[in-house]
């Protein structure tokens, strides 16, 4: 089981099958969503598309990116869901709670 990072979220790479699926070119897969993350509303299945300006492209390169944080300051997540996108603003915590 893999381990929240501080937004809460658990993420996987999407397959292109999964890509053409969901009409993306880019973006990680939500496994899971716990703490910061559930709280605004995310849950597994979702695609994180962007954080704040920088376009997702794998888990990787997301969890580097969350790691880099400041707790201080709220991050803007796109989120897909469906066929609609949003930006939802989460504030990353030392554990994800």
């Amino acid at each position: 089981e893999a381990t929240p990072n501080s937004l809460g979220l658990v993420v996987s790479d999407l397959t292109d099958a999964q890509k053409k699926e969901l009409k993306v070119d880019s973006g990680v897969l939500v496994e899971s969503a716990v703490g910061v993350a559930a709280a605004a509303g995310l849950r597994a299945g979702d695609v994180v598309q962007r954080l704040n300006d920088v376009d997702i492209k794998d888990a990787k390169q997301f969890n580097g990116l969350v790691a880099k944080l400041d707790p201080k300051k709220r991050a803007a997540v796109l989120v897909r869901r469906g066929d609609s996108s949003q930006f939802v603003p989460l504030r990353p915590s030392a554990n994800g709670n």
